[in-house]
C-alpha cells in the first residue's frame, strides 16, 4: 500500500519542492502538490482538505515565503484538525515566532542550495512510520481473522 504525504509549500519555493518531491518519489512514497492536480472548476480550498483527508502525514516547508503564506497555515490547521501528524522541514531564515501550532514540534533543517540531503532524512522517516502503519494493519487485520474463527468455532459447537 502506498504511503501518501501531502507537501504543503509556497508556489515561490519550486526549486526545493521539486527537489524533495523526487528524494520522496524514488524511495517509493506517493507526494501530493497542489499544483500537479489540476482540478478546473473545483473549489482550490476543498480539493486541498480532501487531500489532507487522503494522505497519512502533511509535510510542510517552512521557508521565508511560506511561514507567512495563509494557505501554509491552513493547511497545518487542517492536518492537525484530521489528526494527522506533521512534518516540519525548515530552511535556517525561518524565524521561530512563525512556526504558530509547530512551535515544540521536532523538525528537519533544509538547506535549499541541497534540498535533497534533507529529502533523504525525511524519505527514511517517512518509511519507518510506513512500516510502523503497515504492521499495525497486518496485526488488526491477524486479531479480525481470529475472532472470526472462534466465532465461527462457537457457532458451529452450539
Amino acid at each position: 500500500m502506498a504511503y501518501k504525504v501531502f507537501l504543503s509549500h509556497s508556489y515561490s519555493d519550486k526549486g526545493a519542492v521539486a527537489a524533495i518531491h523526487d528524494q520522496l518519489a524514488t524511495s517509493g512514497i506517493e507526494v501530493w502538490i497542489s499544483e500537479q492536480h489540476p482540478e478546473p472548476g473545483t473549489l482550490v480550498g476543498k480539493k486541498i482538505l480532501d487531500a489532507i483527508q487522503q494522505t497519512d502525514v502533511l509535510v510542510v516547508l517552512l521557508t521565508e515565503a511560506s511561514s507567512v503564506s495563509q494557505y501554509v497555515h491552513q493547511e497545518i490547521g487542517a492536518a492537525l484538525a484530521a489528526k494527522k501528524p506533521v512534518i516540519p522541514l525548515a530552511t535556517f531564515d525561518v524565524p521561530a515566532d512563525r512556526l504558530g501550532m509547530l512551535a515544540g514540534v521536532e523538525w528537519l533543517r533544509v538547506d535549499p542550495s541541497n534540498p535533497a540531503v534533507a529529502g533523504a532524512n525525511l524519505a527514511a522517516s517517512l518509511l519507518k512510520r510506513r512500516d510502523l502503519k503497515e504492521r499495525q494493519e497486518a496485526l488488526t487485520a491477524a486479531i479480525l481473522v481470529g475472532l472470526i474463527l472462534v466465532l465461527a468455532l462457537a457457532s458451529t459447537s452450539e
